[in-house]
């Protein structure tokens, strides 16, 4: 079963967000994971296990989210995709 943010409920996608424990990446679609990772209420938890998605994307929306820690941020800025190093690099300019 796939999660589709687009058909919860407001308070069903905040609990989401702030819960890891409930999350099943692996179930997620592509579009979900990348609302997610853009979401700045997701937990530093999640976003940790974001960076870690094959998607380019999905870890660029981790890199702009101003939840995620700074050794996340030390992770993302070594990624072999320059966009990914470039939303590093732009999260630090707003620091």
């Amino acid at each position: 079963m796939t999660i589709n943010l687009d058909t919860m409920s407001f308070f069903s996608k905040k609990r989401l967000a702030m819960n890891p424990k409930t999350i099943n990446l692996d179930t997620m679609s592509f579009f979900s994971k990348k609302r997610l990772a853009m979401n700045p209420k997701t937990s530093s938890e999640l976003l940790t296990l974001l960076t870690t998605n094959k998607d380019w994307e999905i870890r660029w929306q981790v890199s702009f989210n101003p939840n995620t820690p700074s050794n996340v941020l030390e992770i993302l800025a070594k990624d072999v995709d320059k966009e990914v190093r470039y939303g590093v690099a732009e999260h630090q300019k707003r620091d």
